[in-house]
């Protein structure tokens, strides 16, 4: 489940609780909802981050006083 169609559901939840399910504002978060539930896995962003890189940061020899050759 995406960032997005969890902070529609969360919004819709306090909205329904507190307009009621019939609310007109109500009604159109539902149907946003079950917009983006419609939408397939292959149209949604990829995940940027890669698996498995190692980072340079961590790896890196310190240089000068005591440093090992």
């Amino acid at each position: 489940m995406n960032k997005h169609l969890t902070t529609l559901l969360s919004g819709y939840q306090d909205l329904a609780d507190r307009y009621g399910n019939d609310d007109p504002l109500v009604l159109r978060m539902k149907d946003e909802i079950e917009r983006c539930r419609e939408v397939p896995a292959a149209a949604l962003p990829a995940e940027r981050r890669r698996a498995a890189v190692p980072s340079g940061i961590w790896n890196r020899q310190t240089q000068g006083v005591g440093a090992r050759p």
